[in-house]
């Protein structure tokens, strides 16, 4: 019992990061599903164990303890020796989960399997055979769709520019998949590139202002802050910008976003709509056009939250009017799909798709979705 609180403990320290992060495994269900999964097999083995001299057993679960230790421990670089592949990686895993889960039976003595002398060995390596290939096969399944969702919240985040939480999914998805590229960049220069990233947005944010400092040192300030994940400090630091002297057009959008990260839907949608506003009043420019493109799908985003489907469509076709993009005609696809008006979503989509090929992949998939639900509304979009 001892040795396994000592093993397990030092295991727990090992593997848990200052931020929460797994080490190794790089979530928290990646390490229930391997455990999970290699829990079978850990029994046979553990009963084999069991069947063995003290000597033996000993042997056994220091390897075992042995090993367990030097893998919690190990560099992030020793995983990538294991990463020629995704199934490598996965089988890591497993075999990590199999040997601790197996110390811990053995060590507990919680149960005893493998002492009925009448199972033929025949049969005994079958079922051995098939948890085996479950304790590698489920973690690799489970990590791929991970994997795919992680890199998919990852690439958001970085158009986003939500550098603290880019990060974070950059540093766990090296877990899961060291060699993992996002467009064209390692994930491990990536996760540099975004670490020195947030030690000059910390820089910035740490940086001293006085009350003559110009507004565009404040405006700086701001936007680290935001970027930092630190919105409470951000709707203080952004007050000055928001009227007399020091104001700043970008200030609304801010104001607007900070509270839509805080999950404030009216006071996000206020922010926003003083943006829209203050550029309405303003000779035509790409600024201007950006800037209202910004604000208009910031009210979408909160008349969504508010449940106000009106308010909702009328800025994505406002949004149109500003920015008739591909990718703002599938915005309004997607919301007239979710709205029930297939006719309208179909409309749109089909523009999209028109204005952007590369967009036909999600076009798809609003298609799919569509024809599931509403056969027949989707004569001929290809």
């Amino acid at each position: 019992m001892l040795a396994a609180c000592v093993v397990f403990g030092a295991g727990y320290w090992g593997l848990d990061f200052g931020d929460g992060e797994l080490k190794i495994f790089g979530r928290w269900d990646v390490l229930a599903v391997c455990t999970l999964s290699a829990l079978p097999i850990a029994v046979l083995i553990a009963g084999q164990v069991a069947r063995q001299s003290k000597v033996v057993r000993g042997i056994a679960g220091g390897l075992s303890a042995i090993a367990i230790v030097l893998c919690v421990y190990a560099d992030g670089d020793a995983g990538a020796l294991l990463s020629a592949s995704r199934l490598s990686v996965s089988a890591f895993h497993g075999l990590l989960a199999v040997a601790a889960t197996t110390l811990v039976i053995s060590v507990l003595s919680v149960v005893r399997i493998g002492k009925d002398r009448e199972l033929g060995l025949s049969c005994s390596r079958r079922v051995g055979l098939l948890f085996a290939v479950m304790a590698v096969a489920l973690p690799s399944v489970y990590t791929d769709s991970v994997s795919k969702t992680m890199t998919n919240q990852l690439n958001r985040a970085l158009s986003n520019q939500r550098t603290v939480k880019a990060a974070a999914y950059a540093r766990k998805l090296r877990h899961l998949r060291p060699r993992a590229r996002i467009g064209d960049v390692a994930i491990a220069t990536l996760i540099e590139s975004l670490q020195s990233r947030i030690a000059d947005l910390e820089a910035v944010a740490s940086r001293s202002l006085s009350p003559r400092s110009p507004a565009s040192s404040l405006a700086n300030r701001v936007t680290a802050l935001v970027q930092l994940e630190h919105l409470d400090e951000a709707l203080i630091a952004i007050r000055p910008l928001l009227s007399g002297d020091k104001f700043h057009p970008a200030s609304f959008d801010f104001y607007g976003l900070c509270f839509q990260r805080l999950g404030d839907p009216g006071q996000s949608l206020i922010g926003y709509q003083m943006a829209i506003q203050f550029w309405a009043d303003q000779p035509d420019s790409i600024q201007k056009r950006q800037s209202l493109e910004s604000a208009w799908k910031g009210v979408a985003f909160a008349a969504r939250q508010l449940s106000n489907r009106r308010m909702e469509e009328r800025a994505f076709h406002e949004l149109l009017a500003v920015a008739p993009a591909a990718s703002n005609h599938l915005l309004l696809a997607q919301c007239y799909k979710e709205h029930q008006k297939m006719a309208l979503a179909v409309k749109h989509a089909k523009q999209a798709a028109a204005m952007d090929p590369a967009l036909q992949p999600r076009l798809e998939a609003i298609s799919a979705s569509i024809a599931r639900d509403h056969l027949g509304c989707l004569g001929g979009v290809k």
